[in-house]
């Protein structure tokens, strides 16, 4: 992400709809790990994966587990 990328979850939501060139699947492994270690965050981030993917026909996030 570019450098005046800020640390909150409006700012990873802008990235991810416009200013990063995202990929056609993004695939979030270790995704088990994430959850045990960060529930908070990753409790956001699920909902802000479920926005993208419901407003992009072409584009999707995908979260996958430890055993990849």
């Amino acid at each position: 992400f570019p450098e005046f990328y800020g640390n909150n979850w409006d700012a990873f939501w802008n990235s991810i709809t416009g200013i990063a060139e995202m990929p056609k699947v993004l695939t979030l492994t270790n995704w088990d790990t994430f959850e045990n270690t960060f529930e908070k965050e990753s409790k956001i981030m699920k909902e802000i994966i479920a926005d993208y993917n419901n407003q992009n026909a072409e584009k999707t996030i995908k979260t996958v587990g430890n055993n990849v």
